[in-house]
């Protein structure tokens, strides 16, 4: 009876400290903006080589873009010497 009550005794604390364990490390705020960041870094990697793209940055807040190719005579560049 001792060495079940033991091995509960034992198995509940080493179940405590996983749960600690995991949300220190895991849940902690700065895991999780890392764990953002490289989310949002892979998304980009899938646009490489695109024309365009979106990116969906939160439910309400999308990131479009699109690159033309850029033609000199539609664009007139002036400079200031002064």
């Amino acid at each position: 009876m001792k060495k079940v009550l033991i091995l509960i005794i034992g198995f509940f604390f080493l179940l405590l400290a996983g749960i600690i364990i995991y949300q220190k490390f895991y849940l902690s705020p700065r895991s999780i903006k890392k764990r953002k960041i490289e989310i949002f870094e892979e998304r980009i990697k899938e646009f490489e080589n695109s024309k365009s793209g979106r990116i969906d940055l939160t439910d309400s807040i999308h990131l479009r873009w699109r690159i033309k190719d850029f033609k000199a005579e539609n664009h007139n560049i002036e400079y200031c010497e002064k």
